[in-house]
């Protein structure tokens, strides 16, 4: 079966921003809530989380119990302007294999699109100095979290961007690194690989087509390769995702 769009997450497949998103998030939470900032239980919440804002609330929840929508606002509006301060501060390493996977991608035909569980300000932020400004033209959709709602998720992100691209959800493959993701591409027909966490040996999802390696030195395979492992027949959504649609519209071309 041939593929029509190759669809990157920006975090831990296109860059490396785990890193940037904890130094972000304890500044934020230092200068919110005097807190000391980042721990074993934020980074479990962040890896169940569809996206940073959800992280946070989540995390406000568990520390301090409901809280008003205006306190929810400043830790975000914390976070994401420290997040922008520091990807300014920075080098910012784009990950070569994606690259490579990109251009194969578009060498054989398909479109990409990406999608990025973070305010657009700061995928700009993020990506502007290290690809250049002109950056997303060379996507067919952008998708970031300014297009959700607080009640929606980054399974409508996918929706918004196979809705955009006008592409079947069995004719997109999409390339991310959280479990959290790929089961949400999954349940809605998606193809997927998983990126393996750089030092961990076990794979996120079992089901994936293929995993790839985050270390360094690995080399992924080419589109063609990946898309020679889609079965014939196409994957059977398994939510209700038909019910469910976004509202807002993606950053699109």
């Amino acid at each position: 079966m041939s593929l029509e769009l190759l669809v990157l997450t920006v975090d831990e497949v296109l860059v490396r921003t785990d890193e940037l998103h904890r130094a972000a998030i304890n500044v934020a939470l230092r200068e919110c809530y005097d807190d000391a900032g980042w721990t074993s239980e934020a980074h479990a919440m962040w890896k169940r989380a569809g996206d940073s804002r959800q992280m946070l609330r989540a995390w406000l929840h568990a520390r301090h119990g409901r809280v008003p929508p205006a306190q929810d606002d400043a830790l975000y509006r914390a976070y994401q302007k420290a997040f922008v301060e520091r990807c300014a501060r920075q080098a910012i390493g784009i990950r070569w294999q994606a690259l490579r996977l990109m251009d194969s991608a578009e060498q054989g035909g398909a479109r990409l699109a990406l999608v990025a569980p973070m305010s657009s300000r700061m995928l700009c932020a993020l990506l502007d100095g290290a690809l250049g400004a002109d950056w997303v033209d060379r996507f067919s959709v952008v998708a970031t979290a300014d297009a959700l709602s607080a009640q929606e998720t980054e399974a409508d992100l996918y929706r918004l961007v196979l809705r955009t691209a006008d592409v079947p959800a069995h004719r997109a493959l999409l390339a991310a690194a959280t479990e959290y993701g790929l089961r949400a591409a999954q349940g809605i027909g998606m193809h997927a690989v998983n990126v393996l966490p750089e030092g961990s040996e076990a794979p996120r999802l079992a089901a994936g087509l293929a995993t790839l390696s985050s270390a360094p030195q690995a080399i992924w395979p080419e589109f063609h390769a990946l898309e020679s492992l889609v079965p014939t027949q196409p994957p059977r959504a398994t939510d209700a995702s038909d019910g469910s649609r976004a509202t807002a519209e993606p950053l699109a071309n």
